[in-house]
């Protein structure tokens, strides 16, 4: 009955980094998990605190959209869908979305894919930042592929300082080429991209062969140099936060 109770009221149960968590959210959640295969073996206090490092991750996060501006709207979210499901109809997605999330498309959209969306962009911006020293070591080593050609030496060793850098070749298509590489198509053979920050690092591509027939696609070398700005970012913002569980003894019990 108190269960019930929460849930339809959306009694508040805590807060961190300043947001207040509300009882519908951290019950969809349970239920997603519960009903996850994965997460069969895990007992109920150990699903309660899955939860609750979930959402403070999510918070947190949008803590810090708020403090760098960075916003989700419906059209931005739409174009996140569809490249998250590659093209897939609306009905599809919710199909795809209630058998792999358990969760209706509007909590998937409020709980999975707008704090994605959230995380893609708060990465793009910290890794554009002049003083991330991950962009810093990323536009020296651009520099020297740059200059050196295909005679550029990978870097990869544990210092601190340094980030691995690893290569390998593609053929991309039309279809690949949107976006950040849509440029693609203007560059000659041996011309090299610019350095391209996504999520995930950076990206430069050498264009090694351009082809006509049977259709129009491209050989590429592809450096990447990976980087993860944004964990450090969300432990800092976490560390800020002074967590409270109103609801403890009723619905956080151990």
């Amino acid at each position: 009955m108190i269960v019930w109770l929460a849930r339809k009221f959306d009694w508040p149960l805590g807060m961190t980094s300043g947001r207040v968590l509300g009882a519908q959210q951290y019950y969809s959640e349970l239920d997603s998990l519960q009903l996850n295969p994965d997460a069969a073996d895990l007992s109920e206090s150990d699903a309660r605190k899955k939860i609750w490092n979930k959402i403070q991750d999510e918070y947190a996060l949008r803590s810090l959209a708020d403090e760098y501006q960075t916003k989700t709207s419906g059209a931005s979210l739409n174009s996140f869908t569809d490249l998250l499901f590659n093209g897939s109809t609306p009905a599809e997605i919710s199909s795809l979305v209630k058998q792999n999330y358990h969760l209706s498309m509007g909590q998937f959209r409020r709980y999975i894919l707008e704090p994605l969306y959230l995380r893609q962009e708060l990465a793009k911006n910290f890794l554009l930042q002049i003083d991330n020293p991950w962009a810093l070591k990323a536009q020296t080593l651009y520099e020297d592929i740059l200059a050196k050609g295909d005679e550029f030496d990978i870097v990869n060793d544990n210092a601190s300082t340094t980030i691995s850098v690893v290569t390998s070749e593609k053929i991309l298509t039309p279809e690949d080429l949107t976006g950040p590489f849509a440029y693609f198509q203007k560059l000659s053979i041996g011309q090299l991209s610019d350095l391209i920050a996504t999520p995930d690092g950076y990206y430069v591509y050498r264009i090694v062969n351009i082809f006509s027939q049977p259709t129009q696609a491209w050989q590429v070398k592809e450096y990447f140099i990976p980087a993860d700005p944004i964990s450090a970012r969300l432990e800092a913002e976490r560390l800020k936060s002074v967590d409270i569980i109103w609801g403890y003894n009723i619905l956080f019990k151990q």
